[in-house]
């Protein structure tokens, strides 16, 4: 039996992830990153991966993918968008479909430090982020 890895290898699921990167101008569904690697995200899983119906399928950025997959699954997040804190820290800034508004740390691994209080943004980024509604 194949491991999910080998199965992502498999010619029909490279062909359909491209199909899908296509279809979502290959730019992350949560914030809109062009830049960060892109993975393609199963909203449920029904078999075989190129299987899936395409509106199971979804363009995320590396770290909100890697997000999305270490958050419970009522967690569903709505909006995301990446910024730098004042220290220089990378930070995600996430929207929740009930409204809420949360913050994580990450870093190149997309390790997430949900835990650090102290958030400090310059006025550009909070102006980004009131732009996105994603200020508390």
């Amino acid at each position: 039996m194949k491991t999910y890895s080998e199965k992502l290898r498999n010619p029909k699921w490279q062909r359909k992830r491209l199909e899908i990167l296509q279809r979502d101008d290959f730019t992350c569904k949560l914030c809109g990153d062009k830049e960060t690697e892109l993975h393609v995200n199963h909203l449920k899983y029904t078999g075989e991966p190129q299987d899936a119906p395409n509106e199971d399928l979804e363009t995320l950025c590396k770290v909100c993918h890697a997000l999305k997959h270490s958050l419970d699954e009522l967690h569903i997040i709505k909006t995301a968008s990446k910024v730098k804190d004042i220290y220089g820290n990378n930070v995600l800034v996430y929207r929740d479909y009930l409204g809420d508004v949360f913050f994580a740390h990450y870093d190149s691994k997309c390790n997430f430090d949900y835990s650090t209080p102290d958030y400090g943004f310059n006025k550009k980024t909070e102006s980004k982020l009131s732009k996105l509604n994603l200020l508390k």
